[in-house]
Protein backbone atom coordinates (compact mmCIF):
# COMPACT_ATOMS: atom_id res chain seq x y z
CA UNK A 1 0.00 0.00 0.00
CA UNK A 2 2.90 2.36 0.51
CA UNK A 3 4.55 1.59 -2.40
CA UNK A 4 1.25 2.47 -4.30
CA UNK A 5 0.75 5.75 -3.14
CA UNK A 6 3.80 7.02 -4.78
CA UNK A 7 2.52 8.90 -7.73
CA UNK A 8 6.14 10.28 -8.76
CA UNK A 9 6.48 6.70 -9.29
CA UNK A 10 4.33 5.67 -12.21
CA UNK A 11 5.08 1.75 -12.16
CA UNK A 12 4.44 1.31 -8.23
CA UNK A 13 1.57 4.22 -8.58
CA UNK A 14 -1.33 1.54 -8.94
CA UNK A 15 -3.98 0.16 -7.25
CA UNK A 16 -3.31 -3.47 -8.88
CA UNK A 17 0.05 -3.58 -6.71
CA UNK A 18 -1.58 -4.88 -3.11
CA UNK A 19 -3.74 -7.76 -4.78
CA UNK A 20 -1.19 -8.44 -6.81
CA UNK A 21 1.47 -9.00 -3.47
CA UNK A 22 -1.16 -11.11 -1.71
CA UNK A 23 -1.24 -13.34 -5.05
CA UNK A 24 2.14 -13.64 -5.11
CA UNK A 25 2.75 -14.37 -1.21
CA UNK A 26 -0.18 -16.50 -1.47
CA UNK A 27 1.72 -18.46 -4.47
CA UNK A 28 5.41 -18.49 -2.96
CA UNK A 29 4.29 -18.79 0.28
CA UNK A 30 2.47 -22.25 -0.35
CA UNK A 31 4.98 -23.53 -2.92
CA UNK A 32 7.71 -23.15 -0.31
CA UNK A 33 5.45 -25.02 2.43
CA UNK A 34 4.64 -27.42 -0.46
CA UNK A 35 8.87 -27.87 -0.72
CA UNK A 36 9.07 -28.51 2.57
CA UNK A 37 6.42 -31.13 2.91
CA UNK A 38 7.78 -32.82 -0.14
CA UNK A 39 11.25 -32.77 1.26
CA UNK A 40 10.22 -33.94 4.82
CA UNK A 41 8.45 -37.07 3.32
CA UNK A 42 10.42 -37.82 0.71
CA UNK A 43 10.18 -39.41 -2.19
CA UNK A 44 9.52 -43.27 -0.92
CA UNK A 45 6.23 -42.00 1.63
CA UNK A 46 5.07 -39.12 -1.85
CA UNK A 47 2.33 -41.30 -2.76
CA UNK A 48 0.63 -41.76 0.90
CA UNK A 49 0.10 -37.77 1.01
CA UNK A 50 -0.01 -37.07 -3.13
CA UNK A 51 -3.57 -35.71 -2.40
CA UNK A 52 -2.39 -33.41 -0.19
CA UNK A 53 0.49 -31.89 -2.49
CA UNK A 54 -1.81 -32.13 -5.24
CA UNK A 55 -4.05 -29.35 -3.16
CA UNK A 56 -1.26 -27.37 -2.03
CA UNK A 57 -0.36 -27.11 -5.99
CA UNK A 58 -3.42 -26.52 -7.06
CA UNK A 59 -3.47 -23.32 -4.55
CA UNK A 60 -0.24 -22.07 -6.45
CA UNK A 61 -1.81 -22.56 -9.88
CA UNK A 62 -4.99 -20.66 -8.88
CA UNK A 63 -2.59 -17.46 -7.24
CA UNK A 64 -0.48 -17.45 -10.57
CA UNK A 65 -3.50 -17.23 -12.34
CA UNK A 66 -4.70 -14.26 -10.49
CA UNK A 67 -1.04 -12.69 -10.56
CA UNK A 68 -1.20 -12.81 -14.19
CA UNK A 69 -4.56 -11.27 -14.65
CA UNK A 70 -2.95 -8.08 -12.69
CA UNK A 71 -0.49 -7.96 -14.69
CA UNK A 72 -2.00 -7.85 -18.02
CA UNK A 73 -4.11 -4.80 -16.68
CA UNK A 74 -1.38 -3.12 -15.08
CA UNK A 75 0.59 -3.53 -18.65
CA UNK A 76 -2.50 -2.97 -20.33
CA UNK A 77 -3.49 0.28 -18.58
CA UNK A 78 0.39 1.76 -18.94
CA UNK A 79 -0.30 1.28 -22.57
CA UNK A 80 -3.13 2.17 -23.17
CA UNK A 81 -2.71 5.99 -22.83
CA UNK A 82 0.37 6.39 -24.35
CA UNK A 83 1.64 9.11 -22.00
CA UNK A 84 5.07 9.83 -22.09
CA UNK A 85 5.61 8.64 -18.32
CA UNK A 86 3.94 5.04 -19.19
CA UNK A 87 5.80 4.58 -22.51
CA UNK A 88 9.02 5.18 -20.80
CA UNK A 89 8.22 2.58 -17.88
CA UNK A 90 7.72 0.20 -20.73
CA UNK A 91 10.75 0.93 -22.67
CA UNK A 92 12.80 0.05 -19.30
CA UNK A 93 10.92 -3.14 -18.56
CA UNK A 94 10.60 -4.43 -21.97
CA UNK A 95 14.50 -3.32 -23.29
CA UNK A 96 16.82 -2.77 -20.51
CA UNK A 97 15.24 -5.03 -18.17
CA UNK A 98 13.67 -7.36 -20.58
CA UNK A 99 15.59 -10.64 -19.56
CA UNK A 100 15.17 -10.08 -15.82
CA UNK A 101 11.13 -9.35 -16.79
CA UNK A 102 10.89 -12.38 -19.13
CA UNK A 103 12.26 -14.59 -16.46
CA UNK A 104 9.64 -12.97 -14.23
CA UNK A 105 7.27 -13.98 -16.48
CA UNK A 106 8.35 -16.97 -18.01
CA UNK A 107 9.38 -19.16 -15.21
CA UNK A 108 5.84 -19.26 -12.99
CA UNK A 109 3.68 -19.47 -16.24
CA UNK A 110 5.51 -22.89 -16.26
CA UNK A 111 4.99 -23.38 -13.24
CA UNK A 112 0.82 -22.40 -13.38
CA UNK A 113 0.54 -24.78 -16.11
CA UNK A 114 2.37 -27.56 -14.65
CA UNK A 115 0.92 -27.46 -11.43
CA UNK A 116 -2.56 -27.75 -13.50
CA UNK A 117 -1.50 -30.29 -15.49
CA UNK A 118 -2.57 -34.12 -13.78
CA UNK A 119 0.92 -35.59 -14.37
CA UNK A 120 2.47 -32.20 -13.02
CA UNK A 121 0.70 -31.82 -9.81
CA UNK A 122 1.24 -35.91 -8.92
CA UNK A 123 4.96 -35.86 -9.82
CA UNK A 124 7.54 -35.48 -7.36
CA UNK A 125 10.10 -33.92 -9.38
CA UNK A 126 7.43 -32.11 -11.29
CA UNK A 127 6.60 -30.73 -7.74
CA UNK A 128 10.15 -29.57 -6.39
CA UNK A 129 11.19 -28.22 -9.84
CA UNK A 130 7.71 -26.00 -10.23
CA UNK A 131 8.36 -25.08 -7.07
CA UNK A 132 11.98 -24.26 -7.33
CA UNK A 133 11.46 -22.41 -10.68
CA UNK A 134 8.61 -20.20 -9.04
CA UNK A 135 10.96 -18.87 -6.44
CA UNK A 136 13.59 -17.72 -8.94
CA UNK A 137 10.47 -15.91 -10.73
CA UNK A 138 9.31 -14.31 -7.35
CA UNK A 139 12.60 -13.19 -6.91
CA UNK A 140 12.87 -11.75 -10.48
CA UNK A 141 9.60 -9.98 -9.90
CA UNK A 142 10.65 -8.51 -6.86
CA UNK A 143 13.72 -6.83 -8.84
CA UNK A 144 11.67 -5.91 -11.89
CA UNK A 145 9.17 -3.81 -8.80
CA UNK A 146 12.66 -2.05 -7.81
CA UNK A 147 14.70 -1.49 -11.03
CA UNK A 148 13.00 0.17 -13.58
CA UNK A 149 11.27 2.43 -10.96
CA UNK A 150 14.54 3.66 -9.78
CA UNK A 151 16.01 4.20 -12.96
CA UNK A 152 12.74 6.11 -14.69
CA UNK A 153 13.29 9.55 -13.64
CA UNK A 154 10.34 11.16 -12.37
CA UNK A 155 10.79 14.74 -13.00
CA UNK A 156 11.45 16.41 -16.05
CA UNK A 157 12.03 20.32 -17.42
CA UNK A 158 11.43 21.18 -20.73
CA UNK A 159 12.64 24.13 -22.92
CA UNK A 160 10.40 24.71 -25.78
CA UNK A 161 12.82 27.70 -27.13
CA UNK A 162 15.58 25.16 -27.31
CA UNK A 163 13.43 22.19 -28.66
CA UNK A 164 14.28 20.02 -25.26
CA UNK A 165 10.85 18.60 -23.97
CA UNK A 166 11.11 15.83 -21.00
CA UNK A 167 14.48 16.48 -20.37
CA UNK A 168 15.42 14.01 -17.09
CA UNK A 169 16.10 16.65 -14.67
CA UNK A 170 19.34 15.28 -13.34
CA UNK A 171 20.10 14.62 -9.80
CA UNK A 172 23.31 14.85 -7.70
CA UNK A 173 25.40 11.60 -6.50
CA UNK A 174 27.48 13.51 -4.10
CA UNK A 175 30.52 13.58 -5.60
CA UNK A 176 32.09 16.60 -6.42
CA UNK A 177 34.56 17.47 -9.42
CA UNK A 178 36.11 21.05 -9.47
CA UNK A 179 34.22 21.96 -6.61
CA UNK A 180 31.12 21.21 -8.94
CA UNK A 181 28.51 19.01 -7.52
CA UNK A 182 28.22 15.80 -10.28
CA UNK A 183 24.47 15.36 -11.90
CA UNK A 184 23.25 12.02 -13.62
CA UNK A 185 19.88 10.88 -14.67
CA UNK A 186 21.01 7.49 -13.68
CA UNK A 187 23.69 5.22 -12.00
CA UNK A 188 24.63 1.81 -12.04
CA UNK A 189 24.07 0.09 -8.49
CA UNK A 190 25.80 -3.14 -6.79
CA UNK A 191 24.65 -4.55 -3.88
CA UNK A 192 27.39 -4.32 -1.41
CA UNK A 193 28.05 -7.32 1.25
CA UNK A 194 26.02 -6.17 4.03
CA UNK A 195 23.11 -5.78 1.95
CA UNK A 196 24.08 -9.31 0.57
CA UNK A 197 23.98 -10.78 4.26
CA UNK A 198 20.87 -8.82 4.67
CA UNK A 199 19.11 -10.64 1.74
CA UNK A 200 20.14 -14.17 2.74
CA UNK A 201 19.06 -13.46 6.58
CA UNK A 202 15.24 -15.10 6.07
CA UNK A 203 16.33 -17.85 4.45
CA UNK A 204 18.73 -18.67 7.16
CA UNK A 205 16.64 -18.19 10.21
CA UNK A 206 13.54 -20.61 8.10
CA UNK A 207 16.04 -23.27 7.45
CA UNK A 208 17.06 -23.22 11.32
CA UNK A 209 13.36 -23.11 12.22
CA UNK A 210 11.96 -25.59 9.72
CA UNK A 211 15.45 -28.00 10.98
CA UNK A 212 15.16 -27.74 14.63
CA UNK A 213 11.10 -28.38 14.09
CA UNK A 214 11.71 -31.34 12.17
CA UNK A 215 14.28 -32.67 14.39
CA UNK A 216 12.36 -32.48 17.77
CA UNK A 217 8.67 -33.20 16.48
CA UNK A 218 6.80 -35.58 14.10
CA UNK A 219 4.76 -33.98 11.76
CA UNK A 220 3.63 -36.97 9.69
CA UNK A 221 0.35 -39.03 10.52
CA UNK A 222 1.10 -42.38 12.26
CA UNK A 223 0.20 -45.63 10.84
CA UNK A 224 -2.41 -47.15 12.39
CA UNK A 225 -3.48 -44.50 14.50
CA UNK A 226 -7.50 -44.52 13.72
CA UNK A 227 -7.03 -48.14 14.13
CA UNK A 228 -5.61 -48.42 17.19
CA UNK A 229 -8.09 -45.34 18.36
CA UNK A 230 -11.32 -47.68 17.11
CA UNK A 231 -10.06 -50.60 19.61
CA UNK A 232 -9.59 -48.19 22.41
CA UNK A 233 -5.67 -48.92 22.27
Amino acid sequence: MIFATQASRSWWNTAILPPDFIAMAVASGTALVLMISLLAVGKERFAEYRGAFKGMANIVAVALVVHFFLVAVDLLIHWWWGKPEGLSILSLVFGRYGFVYAVELILPAFTMLCFFSQKGSSSFKSLILGSALLFIGVFAHRMMLMFPSFNEIPLSIALPGLGIENWPYPMAIGELREGMPVFVSSWAYTPTLVEYAIALLPFGLVLSVVSFALRLYNFLPQKGTASQARRGI
